[in-house]
Parts: C-alpha cells; sequence; structure tokens
C-alpha cells in the first residue's frame, strides 16, 4: 500500500497499465492523450490491413510520431525519418541509436533537390521552407513565427524511395508527411514505387482538409502510383487546415 500523498511514478504506472491492458483487453488511455487514440487505433488497423514493412517518416521534428508508432501502434519494422534541422537531426540520432531499424536523415524533402533556406519557427513543429501565412489564426501567431533560417539540403522522395528500397528490401511502404505547407510539392514527382504494393499516408491533422482549396481532387497530385491516401480525421486543430498556416508566396 502507498502511503497516503505519495504518488506512483510514471514507469510504475506504465508498467501496470500495460499488465491491465493484457489482462483484460481495454485500453488504459491518460486523460491528455484521450483525442490521439482514434489515429493509433486507425493506424493499427490499417498497417496491419496493408502489411506496411518500411515508413516514411516525412517531417520527424523530435520523432514524436515515430515513438507512436513503435509505442502506441506495435509497428516495429523499418523507420526513416527525415528532418533537416540539424539539431533534432542530432537528438534523432541519439533517440535512434537503441533503435537498429530506425534511421534518421538530415534531408529536407521537396519537388527538387539542392540547398535552400529553411525557416526554424519560434516551435519547432511549425518549421517549414515556406513562410508563415500572413492571415494565420492568432492562435498559432507566437509558434508559427519565424526564429532563425538555417540552409538545408533537399532531395525528392522519388530519388529517395528506391535508394531505401534497394538497402531495406520493403514491398509496401507508408508514407507519412507533416512537412508544414509542403506535403504535396513532397509527393508531386514522378518516381514513387508503382504496382499494388504501395501505399501512402498524408498526415495532416484537421477535420477541414476536405474544405480548404486543397480539396480531395488535389490530393491525386501526391502520386499517379499512389494506391491508399488515408486522412485521419482529428478536431484537435480546431478546424484549422496545417496548409493554410504557410504561405506560398
Amino acid at each position: 500500500m502507498l502511503a497516503k500523498g505519495c504518488t506512483i511514478p510514471l514507469s510504475l504506472k506504465r508498467r501496470l497499465s500495460r499488465r491491465f491492458e493484457r489482462l483484460t483487453g481495454n485500453l488504459v488511455i491518460p486523460c491528455e492523450e484521450l483525442h490521439l487514440v482514434h489515429e493509433r487505433v486507425h493506424l493499427r488497423r490499417l498497417f496491419t490491413y496493408l502489411g506496411v514493412d518500411c515508413m516514411f517518416d516525412v517531417g520527424a521534428n523530435r520523432g514524436q510520431y515515430a515513438k507512436m508508432l513503435r509505442d502506441h501502434v506495435g509497428y516495429r519494422g523499418p523507420i526513416v525519418s527525415y528532418e533537416p534541422i540539424p539539431e533534432l537531426a542530432a537528438e534523432l540520432g541519439t533517440l535512434s541509436s537503441i533503435d537498429p531499424d530506425w534511421h534518421i536523415v538530415e534531408l529536407a524533402l521537396d519537388r527538387e533537390d539542392g540547398p535552400a533556406i529553411f525557416h526554424v519557427m519560434a516551435d519547432s513543429q511549425f518549421s517549414s521552407l515556406h513562410h508563415p501565412a500572413i492571415d494565420q489564426p492568432a492562435i498559432f501567431t507566437v509558434g508559427n513565427s519565424i526564429a532563425r533560417e538555417v540552409t538545408v539540403t533537399r532531395a525528392t522522395i522519388g530519388a529517395e524511395l528506391p535508394k531505401w528500397r534497394d538497402r531495406l528490401g520493403f514491398t509496401r511502404p507508408f508514407l507519412k508527411m507533416d512537412a508544414q505547407g509542403n506535403d504535396f510539392a513532397v509527393g508531386r514527382v514522378p518516381a514513387m514505387p508503382s504496382g499494388p504494393s504501395s501505399s501512402c499516408k498524408a498526415n495532416w491533422h484537421s477535420t477541414s482538409f476536405m474544405t480548404t482549396p486543397w480539396t480531395l481532387p488535389s490530393v491525386s497530385l501526391l502520386s499517379p502510383h499512389a494506391v491508399l491516401i488515408s486522412v485521419p480525421s482529428c478536431p484537435t486543430m480546431w478546424g484549422t487546415s496545417r496548409r493554410s498556416l504557410k504561405s506560398t508566396a
């Protein structure tokens, strides 16, 4: 028995929660993670259904998505994470050192290769090749403001996928994109793997995605060979698409 006022260490809570889940078949969900459950369940089913054997993590930031796949989706295959901000790429390198199937690439993906100016925002999750939109919602003004600029190296997904396919031997890749306004530029290439073994996931966290100027027919820009686009509905962006937070000027 714990003395009154004592708290249970987080690691112990996690172990007890997982044991309870195994015994009962129920999920133990912290209140602050409740809004994430839909995506995790969706991805668990989708990865199983598709037989995904490699995940391309475009816009890795601090590895939140990759860690979510490992910890909550149960995906154990190769992950290739792209992050152009040098210090974040180094941080990911440290995190991935204990996971031999997690590969870190310090690149920005775009419609063409070569150097470019990358805008590091006050909140690094909003960092982008694009400037913030002038008419962005006020709630994002502080985080989505340019703190500094760095020169980064760009590559195309059309060049990266075959290189990693030769190295890892995957047949059912899964493309997650969170490129802060550059998602369509990333996918707008002709050299993606073709055939029924390919899958593509565009990772927009917004229910308003279908009502923005980038409507459903526009997703065909991602690739003529992509056979699936999964956009899990999530209300956490308050009806605002991340695409609208960046200027294309």
